[in-house]
């Protein structure tokens, strides 16, 4: 039953319509061809909704990432000017010490 399901899927997906489908299996022989039917309407709905929620999933982090490359950007320009303030200062420190030296002699 769970293959002639995914094969009721497949026939829907390739756009045959409901009567279609219901006599290609009673040609086959198939018993309760009503139940195999709608249990693989209700199983791609379900697929589909999934899929739908995975998507919202996807954007959902999409955007997380970009909002926490954002912050990261951000904190990356000040730890540089933090850096380059750093920087400055110990040239001064060195400049000093050079000077400092220089009376020393």
């Amino acid at each position: 039953m769970p293959d002639l399901r995914s094969t009721v899927r497949q026939m829907i997906e390739k756009g045959l319509g409901e009567e279609e489908i219901k006599s290609n299996l009673r040609e086959l022989g198939i018993q309760d061809v009503d139940a195999i039917y709608s249990s693989a309407v209700a199983q791609s709905e379900s697929a589909a909704e999934t899929s739908g929620m995975s998507q919202n999933s996807v954007e959902q982090l999409r955007q997380e990432g970009l909002d926490q490359s954002e912050g990261l950007e951000k904190k990356l320009e000040e730890i540089s000017a933090q850096v380059k303030a750093l920087n400055e200062i110990n040239q001064k420190i060195l400049d000093t010490n050079r000077q400092i030296l220089l009376r020393l002699k």
